[in-house]
């Protein structure tokens, strides 16, 4: 089956696989498809593949804003939803509006959300409260975690719905 082509701009946390892998690859289809632990910034984005004078000027975008530190202290919950709760987030929602101002068009989860919640999903589409409990249980056993945001990426689905890096962009240094 074609499905149609997706692109996300998002932010890998390669820091906090080791704590997030084994339950992100059993209850984030995200995860299987071959996304990484992340923060998204816009999703969807330009369906791809994204032109090459937009990826241009998204690497020009991103690299003006100045690499930064995360803390991941607390795991937070939408209704099927767990996830790691980054602090401070006033840079990612800085980096989304950028982004959004710069592409009005796209806009995060299609605009259907009024305030930007950044968040790295643990587990989604996950109805069993029970189990959101007990993963978020476990996972606290990890925090408080502490990493650096260097780079944010371009990733493209293919025809299968799979996921792959189109580009990194690093930050600013």
């Amino acid at each position: 089956m074609t499905r149609t082509r997706e692109s996300v701009v998002l932010l890998p946390v390669p820091d906090v696989e080791s704590l997030v892998c084994d339950a992100r690859s059993r209850y984030d289809p995200s995860a299987a498809a071959g996304v990484p632990a992340h923060l998204t910034l816009v999703y969807p984005f330009c369906p791809a593949p994204v032109p090459d004078d937009i990826v241009a000027e998204l690497a020009a975008l991103v690299r003006a804003v100045d690499a930064f530190s995360l803390r991941f202290e607390r795991t937070g919950r939408f209704p099927d939803t767990l996830y790691l709760a980054p602090e401070p987030a006033t840079q990612i929602i800085r980096l989304t509006e950028a982004i959004v101002n710069r592409w009005p068009a796209w806009q995060p989860y299609g605009g259907i959300y009024g305030a930007i919640v950044p968040h790295l999903t643990i587990a989604d589409r996950q109805p069993d409260d029970a189990l959101l409990q007990r993963l978020a249980a476990t996972i606290e056993l990890g925090l408080p975690l502490e990493t650096q945001i260097h780079d944010a990426w371009l990733m493209e689905s293919d025809d299968a719905g799979r996921w792959h890096r189109r580009e990194a962009f690093p930050l600013r240094a």
